[in-house]
């Protein structure tokens, strides 16, 4: 609705479903409904089944091939061993599979609708644990993706924002990478209504434009 771009997703389960995952049965019945809603996408595309209360390379769940019912079940009750409860959980489409699959993410920090100042970068391994996290003022992140690209998306974020009402400090978090072209793209994947670093490189330490020192909220919470 906003003109924000995402990978293709399905979600699974909505946020208020309960079910009993220590019953054999009530569990087995989730199962087969997750991998119904999976193989009707009738797709072979890579993606990846998701919890939105995972983190960290927890909740989440490599899926080569989604046509496969066994590939489908493996990853399904991976990320339900994981996380032990069903609410919130969708297959996301994993973006440039048909480049070198290469990417890293793009956060950028909202209070309310107004989008701060600077924004981060982060790569993971291959677990998907963030590993490297690089905090930018705005005249510097060209080092990593296209000003004008950068700037739309702050666009989309401020619209995300204000369509889903948001009154906290969240944080937009968007996948950055060169498609098969050689042309730069942004997928949008979460919206958490929280700030969100974990591993934050303090080498490129952001300031504002009076060149006035910005602190980061990991050296705050030390």
């Amino acid at each position: 609705e906003t003109g924000a771009p995402t990978p293709p997703f399905v979600v699974l389960s909505e946020e208020d479903l309960k079910v009993d995952l220590t019953d054999p049965a009530a569990k087995e019945a989730c199962v087969q409904d997750f991998m119904k809603a999976v193989l009707g996408m009738k797709t072979s595309e890579k993606g990846l089944i998701k919890s939105i209360h995972g983190g960290g390379g927890k909740g989440t769940a490599h899926l080569d091939n989604p046509s496969d019912p066994a590939d489908v079940r493996a990853s399904v009750e991976k990320v339900l061993n994981e996380m032990n409860r069903a609410d919130g959980i969708y297959f996301e489409q994993k973006v440039n599979t048909k480049g070198d699959g290469r990417f890293y993410q793009l956060e950028l920090e909202v209070d309310g609708t107004t989008v701060a100042q600077g924004g981060r970068f982060v790569w993971f391994n291959s677990r998907l644990q963030k590993v490297v996290e690089i905090g930018l003022s705005d005249d510097l992140v060209p080092m990593f993706m296209p000003a004008d690209l950068y700037q739309k998306s702050r666009e989309w974020s401020a619209a995300v924002a204000k369509k889903a009402n948001n009154n906290t400090r969240a944080t937009m978090e968007a996948l950055v990478f060169q498609n098969e072209k050689g042309e730069f793209e942004v997928q949008f994947i979460e919206c958490n209504r929280r700030p969100q670093v974990e591993n934050e490189a303090l080498a490129l330490l952001q300031v504002d434009s009076a060149g006035n020192r910005r602190y980061t909220f990991a050296e705050l919470m030390m």
